[in-house]
């Protein structure tokens, strides 16, 4: 079972999730210590804060009695012992109520010995009542958001059948594959994603049984243009019945010759050549290779993480991993890294444009 991170789903490599960045190597335990201990040191400064303001209390009390004490004396000088008993009478209902406290107080210990196990039981039961409806409630959500249900352009119903296996990288609709209405399956550590600027679309599916993945998709619209990623060991597998091959444009020779190999990170105008590549690892083991594309506007500028698991050879024991990560395009200033594995760059077969910057425009 491949591992995936507790809190957003994502990908896991060492323990760290790669999407939101999450230690997934601590335990429940170590996070209940700390949270007990974050609680301790709460308690420890409520108790102080409370100690302080009880002593600030009582002197102001003293100070209080004193002086009342003092108006006490002179009037008992002149009424005698009418005043001393009134003062008698209030003191004796002070300890009697002071009394009806404490038994109240050993009354409630009393209830919460004999049934402190059944209250908190009451109210674990609850709590996890209220989390399976929340659950539920995002999984009813889940399962009804169609992230194309807000996008007004159709795309046209008579076309062509088309049905092609996509392994691990980038694709355009439009070079790769035609524009149309897909169902698109995947097996288990399969994913794809889906950028599309001009019609406000971005999708990201896994594929598998898990709650949060899918099995296949239905109705996936992919326009002229969208940039599409897969990944995982086995090839994707895209269908339609209506493709508009029609307006299909092929892929143009790659003007790159020489590959490249690193270790580490290296930065595309600097150690190599800006262009597209194919990524494969040149020496035994597995990496994590990824690199970032900024986006946006210069005052709201913001990262997209592009990454794959690669191993040397397909093993059905990590369907995450592949051995090839194709059509991946690098534009000038950027940094790839590997995990410190010796990584293969390989001129692709064909490209799409020499403008390696445009080539991301469709990125929301």
């Amino acid at each position: 079972m491949k591992k995936r991170c507790t809190l957003c789903g994502g990908k896991v490599l060492n323990g760290i999730c790669s999407e939101c960045g999450m230690d997934n190597r601590k335990s429940d335990e170590q996070y209940k210590k700390i949270l007990e201990q974050r609680q301790a040191e709460k308690e420890a400064r409520t108790h102080a804060f409370r100690k302080e303001k009880k002593e600030a209390r009582q002197k102001v009390m003293n100070e209080k009695k004193t002086k009342y004490s003092g108006k006490n004396t002179g009037q008992k000088a002149k009424s005698g012992g009418t005043r001393q008993t009134y003062t008698s009478v209030k003191k004796t209902n002070k300890n009697t109520k002071k009394k009806k406290g404490v038994w109240i107080w050993v009354l409630v210990f009393l209830i919460l010995a004999m049934f402190g196990d059944t209250f908190l039981n009451i109210f674990t039961e609850v709590k996890n009542r209220m989390e399976e409806a929340q659950e539920a409630d995002y999984e009813s959500t889940q399962s009804e958001y169609d992230p194309y249900s807000y996008v007004e352009e159709e795309i046209r119903s008579q076309g062509e059948y088309w049905k092609e296996e996509l392994s691990a990288g980038l694709y355009v609709v439009g070079a790769d594959l035609p524009e149309g209405v897909y169902t698109i399956k995947g097996e288990e550590g399969n994913s794809y994603s889906l950028w599309d600027r001009a019609h406000g679309l971005s999708v990201n599916e896994y594929f598998g049984t898990e709650d949060y993945e899918v099995e296949q998709e239905e109705g996936a619209k992919l326009f002229q243009g969208a940039l599409i990623e897969v990944n995982g060991m086995s090839p994707v597998i895209f269908e339609t019945e209506n493709g508009q091959t029609q307006n299909m444009t092929a892929r143009k020779s790659n003007p790159l010759t020489e590959s490249f190999e690193f270790s580490d990170t290296a930065v595309a105008g600097i150690d190599f050549s800006a262009g597209t590549y194919d990524v494969e690892i040149a020496e035994e083991g597995s990496a994590y290779f990824s690199y970032e594309i900024q986006t946006g506007t210069e005052e709201y500028d913001y990262p997209n993480t592009f990454s794959a698991l690669l191993n040397q050879e397909n093993s059905p024991q990590f369907p995450d991993y592949c051995t090839s990560y194709k059509n991946v395009v690098i534009p000038e200033g950027v940094e790839v890294s590997s995990d410190g594995i010796r990584t293969r760059l390989t001129p692709s077969e064909g490209i799409t444009t020499e403008d390696y910057e445009s080539f991301y425009d469709n990125l929301t």
